[in-house]
């Protein structure tokens, strides 16, 4: 005949089956609770964000020491791949500087252009030599001429007075404006 089993043998046998059951199936039960937890995460929003700004001040520390270790692994990757494949622009700027007229060109514009500009301004003062109109002495001086004549021609960001017309439209720029806003003295 069986013994039977008191309710707290049974409660404890169930727990063991359920215990191997977990361990045998981690996809399963990460599933199982992945999507209640979403469901109820979506509709608790203020309380994610509460539980989750209580985290990181509880962790803050190993939350830095953590996103440092990313920070140093991604820069130690992004440091071996450019090391393994040269940047196409650095290679070709490499190649160039060996020309002279093209080295005291660069030398002579400032470095803080955007790259596209002064790459074009570099062909405009290199064509220049090309076509005999410049000498490689006369580069660093006139290089500035240079630089206008390419802002008077292509340059977006020009200064503009504020009682010039907009475009397209009958209004002034100082039209668009806003008023300084005045205190309401109570």
């Amino acid at each position: 005949m069986r013994t039977r089993l008191s309710d707290e043998e049974r409660l404890e046998r169930r727990r063991a089956s359920r215990k191997r059951w977990n361990e045998r199936n981690p996809d399963k039960v990460r599933a199982g609770h992945r999507e209640p937890f979403k469901r109820w995460a979506a509709k608790n929003q203020d309380k994610m964000r509460a539980y989750r700004a209580k985290y990181r001040e509880k962790n803050r520390e190993e939350l830095r020491r953590k996103e440092r270790e990313r920070y140093a692994a991604r820069m130690a990757n992004m440091a071996k791949v450019a090391e393994a494949f040269p940047a196409f622009g650095e290679m070709r700027t490499r190649e160039l500087m060996k020309i002279d007229v093209y080295a005291a060109a660069r030398r002579a514009l400032p470095r803080g252009l955007p790259e596209f500009v002064r790459d074009d301004v570099i062909t405009e003062i290199v064509l220049a030599h090309l076509e005999g109109s410049l000498t490689l002495s006369e580069v660093p001086a006139r290089a500035s001429e240079f630089l206008r004549a390419y802002r008077r021609d292509f340059d977006q960001l020009k200064t503009v007075s504020l009682d010039a017309p907009i475009p397209g439209t009958d209004m002034r720029y100082i039209d668009r404006l806003a008023a300084p806003a005045t205190e309401a003295h109570a």
